[in-house]
């Protein structure tokens, strides 16, 4: 089970790293929940993707590198990654000029499929407000 936890979760940093919402939709659960710090939670595929497409817009080079991954015998794995960007023009945050973010991710997985994820990342960046920069993604320590 491992073995195949790791594969999803690689599988899934590939799509985004290749611009590919549909590969990555596929990776997901129907009722998936998306939670990212300072964002409201999205729930479902369509969400999901809208979501990968504003970053994808606002970030039109982002990638990620995987930089450790661990899973539990169960459902549940943590990615920590960094993720290389240069904001588009029209983007919140600082314009122009390469950037790198490091974060991670709190993953259930169930039957193979991404169940929730719950991103955080330093965003001390002045992209958000104070407010929103200590607003924690609200993910429970066990997927659904």
């Amino acid at each position: 089970m491992e073995q195949d936890n790791a594969r999803v979760v690689s599988e899934a940093i590939a799509a985004w790293n290749a611009r590919d919402a549909e590969r990555y939709v596929a990776l997901l659960d129907e009722d998936c929940l998306v939670e990212t710090h300072g964002e409201s939670p999205l729930r479902g595929l369509a969400a999901a993707r809208q979501a990968m497409q504003r970053y994808l817009d606002e970030f039109s080079d982002l990638r990620f590198e995987l930089e450790d991954f661990a899973v539990n015998e169960g459902e549940l794995a943590v990615a920590t990654w960094r993720a290389h960007a240069t904001s588009s023009p029209g983007a919140r945050g600082p314009a122009g000029g390469p950037r790198t973010v490091y974060g991670c991710t709190v993953i259930g997985l169930k039957r193979g499929r991404l169940v929730r994820l719950c991103h955080y990342w330093d965003s001390d960046d002045g992209s958000r407000s104070e407010t929103q920069r200590v607003r924690p993604a609200t993910c429970p320590a066990t997927p659904p």
